[in-house]
């Protein structure tokens, strides 16, 4: 039998659209993203890593905030409105997961998308 995630179709799209676009945004035009599915016991684990500009130390406790945009994003020009990850954490939240991020300055930024897998009624 299949083991569905927590998700909500929707919910979990509109989730990947923003890692995966954010992912891209960051990302110079020659770079790959990574992104890695696995199970791990009663949770799937999504990774979305960049190799972009990364996010410095005292932008990370904002990173889920709505509207906020480090000084980085601005000076290089992207766009955007600053509720992609506020809009995901959220959603994740409401699925019962955990949206965590490690980032190193100037190599990059992964994404770690973690929820719970509910076991199908019998």
């Amino acid at each position: 039998g299949s083991s569905p995630a927590a998700a909500d179709p929707l919910k979990l799209t509109e989730i990947l659209e923003n890692l995966v676009s954010n992912a891209l945004k960051y990302s110079d035009e020659d770079k790959f993203i990574d992104i890695t599915v696995r199970k791990e016991d009663r949770t799937i684990r999504v990774e979305v890593t960049d190799r972009g500009m990364g996010i410095r130390a005292q932008d990370r406790k904002h990173i889920f905030e709505k509207f906020f945009r480090s000084e980085d994003a601005r000076l290089a020009g992207k766009e955007g409105t600053g509720l992609g990850l506020a809009i995901a954490c959220e959603l994740v939240r409401l699925l019962g997961g955990r949206l965590t991020f490690r980032s190193r300055w100037k190599k990059g930024t992964t994404f770690i998308l973690e929820l719970p897998i509910w076991k199908e009624p019998s």
